[in-house]
Protein backbone atom coordinates (compact mmCIF):
# COMPACT_ATOMS: atom_id res chain seq x y z
CA UNK A 1 0.00 0.00 0.00
CA UNK A 2 1.37 3.44 -0.85
CA UNK A 3 1.04 5.91 1.75
CA UNK A 4 2.77 8.63 -0.12
CA UNK A 5 0.40 12.08 0.20
CA UNK A 6 1.65 13.22 -3.29
CA UNK A 7 -1.14 13.02 -6.01
CA UNK A 8 -1.45 10.57 -8.31
CA UNK A 9 0.33 7.97 -5.94
CA UNK A 10 -2.96 6.80 -3.96
CA UNK A 11 -3.58 3.34 -5.08
CA UNK A 12 -7.44 2.28 -3.48
CA UNK A 13 -9.27 -0.95 -4.28
CA UNK A 14 -8.33 -4.66 -3.94
CA UNK A 15 -5.88 -5.62 -3.07
CA UNK A 16 -5.29 -2.55 -2.02
CA UNK A 17 -7.97 -0.97 0.38
CA UNK A 18 -7.55 2.53 1.93
CA UNK A 19 -9.54 5.14 3.54
CA UNK A 20 -9.17 7.93 2.65
CA UNK A 21 -10.47 10.98 5.06
CA UNK A 22 -12.15 13.97 2.96
CA UNK A 23 -12.76 17.42 3.65
CA UNK A 24 -16.02 19.63 2.63
CA UNK A 25 -14.87 22.88 1.91
CA UNK A 26 -17.89 24.65 0.51
CA UNK A 27 -21.73 24.77 0.76
CA UNK A 28 -21.62 26.15 4.21
CA UNK A 29 -24.44 28.81 5.18
CA UNK A 30 -21.49 31.48 5.65
CA UNK A 31 -19.13 30.38 3.32
CA UNK A 32 -15.68 32.16 2.80
CA UNK A 33 -13.70 31.20 -0.31
CA UNK A 34 -10.73 32.56 0.96
CA UNK A 35 -10.10 28.32 1.60
CA UNK A 36 -6.26 28.81 2.62
CA UNK A 37 -7.14 28.67 6.32
CA UNK A 38 -9.57 25.56 6.08
CA UNK A 39 -6.87 24.23 3.95
CA UNK A 40 -4.13 24.39 6.45
CA UNK A 41 -6.78 22.86 9.38
CA UNK A 42 -7.78 20.11 7.02
CA UNK A 43 -3.90 19.17 6.50
CA UNK A 44 -2.98 19.72 10.43
CA UNK A 45 -6.26 17.53 11.34
CA UNK A 46 -4.71 14.69 8.99
CA UNK A 47 -6.95 14.57 6.37
CA UNK A 48 -5.89 13.21 2.50
CA UNK A 49 -8.36 15.26 0.62
CA UNK A 50 -10.46 18.44 0.36
CA UNK A 51 -13.59 19.18 -1.51
CA UNK A 52 -15.68 21.47 -2.88
CA UNK A 53 -19.30 21.07 -4.42
CA UNK A 54 -19.66 22.45 -7.98
CA UNK A 55 -23.23 23.32 -8.70
CA UNK A 56 -25.27 26.40 -9.94
CA UNK A 57 -28.42 27.40 -8.08
CA UNK A 58 -30.40 26.44 -11.15
CA UNK A 59 -29.81 22.96 -10.35
CA UNK A 60 -32.14 22.97 -6.89
CA UNK A 61 -35.91 23.51 -6.90
CA UNK A 62 -36.88 27.10 -6.93
CA UNK A 63 -37.44 27.16 -3.67
CA UNK A 64 -34.03 26.47 -2.83
CA UNK A 65 -32.53 28.50 -5.18
CA UNK A 66 -32.11 31.69 -3.10
CA UNK A 67 -31.17 30.34 -0.47
CA UNK A 68 -28.05 28.12 -2.45
CA UNK A 69 -26.87 30.78 -4.60
CA UNK A 70 -25.18 32.46 -1.54
CA UNK A 71 -23.29 29.24 -1.08
CA UNK A 72 -22.40 28.34 -4.78
CA UNK A 73 -18.63 27.79 -4.91
CA UNK A 74 -16.70 30.49 -7.53
CA UNK A 75 -16.07 28.07 -10.61
CA UNK A 76 -13.36 30.98 -11.57
CA UNK A 77 -11.53 30.05 -7.65
CA UNK A 78 -11.10 26.31 -8.69
CA UNK A 79 -7.33 26.39 -10.39
CA UNK A 80 -6.11 27.79 -7.40
CA UNK A 81 -8.15 25.99 -4.78
CA UNK A 82 -6.86 23.03 -6.68
CA UNK A 83 -3.05 24.21 -6.27
CA UNK A 84 -3.27 25.41 -2.89
CA UNK A 85 -4.96 22.43 -1.83
CA UNK A 86 -1.64 20.23 -3.23
CA UNK A 87 0.37 22.63 -1.99
CA UNK A 88 -0.47 21.45 1.11
CA UNK A 89 -0.30 17.77 0.83
CA UNK A 90 -3.78 16.88 -0.20
CA UNK A 91 -5.27 15.58 -2.97
CA UNK A 92 -8.30 18.28 -4.21
CA UNK A 93 -11.35 17.45 -6.09
CA UNK A 94 -15.29 18.49 -6.24
CA UNK A 95 -18.62 17.28 -6.26
CA UNK A 96 -19.92 18.17 -10.04
CA UNK A 97 -23.75 18.36 -11.24
CA UNK A 98 -23.13 19.22 -14.60
CA UNK A 99 -21.00 18.96 -17.59
CA UNK A 100 -19.24 22.24 -17.09
CA UNK A 101 -18.24 21.01 -13.72
CA UNK A 102 -16.78 17.63 -14.77
CA UNK A 103 -14.78 19.59 -17.33
CA UNK A 104 -13.29 21.34 -14.85
CA UNK A 105 -12.62 18.60 -12.98
CA UNK A 106 -9.72 17.46 -15.50
CA UNK A 107 -7.18 19.59 -13.53
CA UNK A 108 -8.48 17.71 -10.10
CA UNK A 109 -7.17 14.43 -8.10
CA UNK A 110 -10.87 13.37 -7.51
CA UNK A 111 -14.49 13.64 -8.35
CA UNK A 112 -17.84 12.74 -6.69
CA UNK A 113 -21.03 12.73 -8.75
CA UNK A 114 -23.53 14.30 -6.89
CA UNK A 115 -26.58 12.66 -5.78
CA UNK A 116 -29.01 15.37 -5.88
CA UNK A 117 -32.79 13.85 -7.07
CA UNK A 118 -33.40 15.26 -10.04
CA UNK A 119 -36.00 18.24 -10.61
Amino acid sequence: MLLSRRPGDWRIGVPEPHCIIVAELSSNPAPRWDLLPYLDAAAACGADAVKVQLFKQSHFPAAERAEKQATMFPRELFPSFVANARARGLLAGASVFDDEAISLCRQADFIKLATREEH
